[in-house]
């Protein structure tokens, strides 16, 4: 589909590959975190639609760590996925420990860590309409990269 931007996801090799995204655009995602050896992870991730559709990846049980909820027609202007490479605590190949992104609402939304080791993957935005994400998952988010419409 020439209309979306796919990030590649970054920065781990572990869990099963992932794809999820749906027209016209993300109605909010919740975040669930882990602490392994000290250092936050990115442990579930649900994407919530605006057809009521709920998709989940890695750990999410119970209430959500971090929630964000996009206005209608709010866009992301950037986004940088946090992760690091090093193994951790069973974890090997590397993790996401954070989603970061600004909106055209001028909000800065930080799901998750940038610290503690963690570098930065930049992600192309597109017209900046978050459509959904790619990633790899198992018990926690090993990679990721964002979905945006062009």
């Amino acid at each position: 589909m020439s209309h979306i931007v796919k990030n590649n996801p970054s920065p781990g090799t572990g869990g099963d590959e992932f794809e999820e995204y749906k027209l016209p655009q993300l109605q909010g995602v919740d975040a669930w975190y882990g602490y392994p050896d000290g250092v936050q992870d990115l442990r579930g991730l649900r994407l919530r639609y605006n057809t009521k559709d709920l998709v989940q990846y890695g750990t999410a049980n119970g209430s959500p760590d971090a929630s964000y909820d996009f206005e209608n027609g709010e866009k992301v202007t950037s986004m940088d996925i946090w992760g690091n490479e090093e193994s951790v605590s069973g974890i090997s190949g590397g993790f996401v420990t954070g989603i970061e992104f600004n909106t055209s609402q001028h909000q800065n939304v930080l799901l998750g860590d940038n610290s503690h080791g963690s570098k930065p993957k930049h992600q192309t935005v597109g017209n900046g309409v978050c459509v959904g994400f790619a990633g790899r998952a198992g018990s926690d988010i090993d990679a990721l990269g964002g979905v945006f419409s062009n």
